[in-house]
């Protein structure tokens, strides 16, 4: 049987939310069925280690400029591209008059939704949305373009260990308060992120900490900023290839980033059986509605006080974290999403 070759194409120079999506779809893609390819910019040296720790199940190349990218195409011969930003990709199918389909993951942006239809000559195939609210915000821009818009969500891979429980002698020793993201102040909001669970850390008469995973602009800002306010309570280890010890280390998520496309890190944490505490916003929190692992927060006082709540009871949290193993393992399947981009990709080929 005749391999379909799929290339998946990331601009960013950072590990994020694309390059977990991509490396997830990758993986599942790969069978008798499929042949799979990722092609990025060349990665920053703190982000080798991620590229590296997925090479031995993913094919991964990097390039510098356009003209790289234009001869990985030309070398792989892909059947379809996968892309998270088109301009590069679609400029080069046209100038080359490439019978190669492409297909456009949007995230959240309204703008990248009008820029895919600035033109007369629209080059993508079919777009998909990872959120309904990124849904709604490339809907809105896609007026006018008359390709196939689809809804799939995001898989989150389901950890092979299950929650930890502590006692009582235990949770006594402290509790530890988990984020993961971009160090980014701005979008993640994490001068409010901080200052909120140290005011509800004091008022909640517990012992905790609270890590801070990832890495971006704003590190050594952000790292300045908690260690002068308690350097023994903030811990900033920087980027993690892996975070699973991470969140096998943590007893609550909390978020308070403001505008999320899908909430990747979210759903990790949710299905790795942790309470999550976050700002009701993104694509993913229009699923949360009623899950009772998940308090949903629209102002920085509610944020603290359910912080502070939850920090402070064991039962509160067991009993969040059993739920969200559930709801999000069953939600965010892998396997359903893989089933997703197979069917999407087939129909595309069959029509050559």
């Amino acid at each position: 049987m005749k391999k379909i070759k799929v290339l998946f194409y990331l601009p960013e120079s950072f590990v994020g939310g694309a390059e977990t999506h991509a490396v997830t779809l990758a993986r599942g893609l790969r069978s008798v069925r499929f042949e799979c390819r990722i092609v990025s910019p060349t990665l920053e040296e703190i982000y080798q280690d991620y590229r590296r720790s997925v090479s031995h199940e993913v094919e991964w190349h990097q390039v510098v400029d356009r003209e790289g990218l234009s001869g990985q195409i030309e070398a792989f011969q892909p059947a379809v591209i996968v892309s998270f930003h088109q301009d590069d990709v679609q400029e080069i199918l046209e100038s080359r008059d490439d019978p190669c389909r492409l297909v456009e993951i949007s995230h959240c942006s309204h703008d990248w939704a009008r820029d895919v239809t600035r033109t007369s000559k629209v080059r993508v195939d079919r777009i998909v949305s990872v959120s309904e609210s990124a849904f709604r915000f490339a809907a809105a821009g896609l007026n006018g373009w008359s390709g196939e818009h689809h809804l799939i969500w995001n898989g989150v891979e389901v950890p092979s260990f299950s929650p930890k429980k502590k006692s009582q002698s235990q949770d006594a020793g402290g509790v530890a308060l988990l984020t993961v993201g971009r160090m980014d102040i701005e979008g993640k909001k994490l001068i409010e992120l901080i200052d909120g669970v140290r005011r509800a850390g004091m008022s909640s008469g517990k012992e905790w900490t609270l890590t801070l995973l990832g890495d971006g602009p704003d590190m050594e800002t952000v790292r300045t900023y908690a260690g002068a306010l308690d350097a023994d309570r903030f811990v900033l280890p920087g980027f993690v290839a892996d975070p699973s010890e991470g969140y096998q280390k943590a007893d609550l998520y909390v978020s308070r980033s403001e505008a999320e496309g899908f909430g990747l890190s979210i759903a990790e944490a949710g299905v790795r059986g942790l309470p999550v505490v976050m700002w009701n916003c993104g694509g993913i929190s229009s699923v949360l509605e009623g899950c009772p692992g998940v308090s949903l927060v629209s102002s920085q006082e509610e944020f603290e006080s359910e912080v502070a709540r939850i920090l402070s009871d064991q039962t509160i949290r067991e009993s969040m974290g059993e739920a969200n193993q559930r709801f999000f393992a069953e939600k965010f399947s892998v396997r359903r999403m893989i089933d997703s981009y197979e069917g999407l990709i087939e129909s595309l080929v069959d029509q050559d």
